[in-house]
């Protein structure tokens, strides 16, 4: 005796549906998988393309879900406050150059962060529009629907890469800037505790965004890399993985 179940996102291909199904033993608890399309006379090397598209489809949905949720729902306080700060003091007058380049460079890069954020928010809204017309639709997915998804991943994976490394280079400037508060008595007497703090911990993140910069580095050579580059390359990557996946999973699929 065995339970199974349907995956309602399916792949329609060449004119037919492709469901996957899960299946579990009652006893054993051990379980499998099978692709099922609504064509009778599909034969086996179908069912492999079919599947490897549906699992690209679940990836993909998956990570857009859980990973693009969690970066458009960051709090951004800190960078609004600082950003603010910074503006005022560069209204002051008697900085010396290093000091007004380094308060520069700092809300320079805030600016951009906030630049990629609002792009991060307007694929998210896009993403949740496409789906609630795949839901309308009946959660089918044709090929160039698993390829738009795709896009959506990259974007989303370039923005965090940029947003990183742009904050790993302002942690020198901020670093300077902490400093400066203290130092300088005009400086200071435009700041808070919060501020203070703000700038503490934006100059005290080089390893925890070093470590971060690593872990989504995914292949080499991506210092200096243009947007076009990162899409080639990470798409590259992302297929890699999906061919990894696929080999390790076909071994359970009852189709093969």
């Amino acid at each position: 005796m065995e339970t199974y179940k349907i995956a309602q996102h399916h792949l329609h291909l060449d004119g037919n549906d492709f469901y996957l199904v899960n299946y579990k033993k009652k006893i054993t608890g051990k379980g499998g998988t099978a692709v099922i399309s609504t064509a009778p006379d599909t034969q086996t090397d179908q069912y492999h393309t079919a599947y490897k598209w549906i699992l690209s489809l679940y990836n993909y949905l998956s990570t857009i879900r859980k990973n693009g949720s969690e970066r458009q729902n960051i709090n951004m306080q800190a960078y609004h406050k600082m950003q603010s700060f910074l503006k005022t003091v560069m209204q002051t007058s008697g900085l010396t150059e290093k000091e007004r380049m380094n308060y520069q460079k700092c809300l320079e890069a805030i600016h951009s962060i906030f630049e990629y954020q609002n792009r991060h928010i307007g694929l998210m809204d896009g993403y949740q529009k496409f789906i609630e017309q795949k839901i309308e639709e009946g959660k089918k997915y044709t090929i160039a629907d698993i390829e738009y998804l795709q896009e959506i991943l990259l974007e989303l994976d370039y923005i965090q890469f940029r947003q990183l490394n742009i904050s790993f280079d302002m942690a020198d400037n901020f670093a300077f800037i902490e400093k400066n508060v203290k130092e300088n008595p005009a400086v200071n007497e435009l700041s808070n505790v919060e501020i203070q703090r703000y700038a503490e911990e934006f100059a005290g993140s080089k390893k925890k965004l070093r470590s971060e910069i690593v872990r989504i580095s995914y292949v080499e050579d991506m210092a200096d890399i243009s947007e076009r580059e990162y899409y080639r390359k990470v798409k590259s990557y992302y297929q890699q993985i999906l061919d990894n996946d696929y080999e390790k999973l076909k071994k359970d699929l009852r189709n093969a």
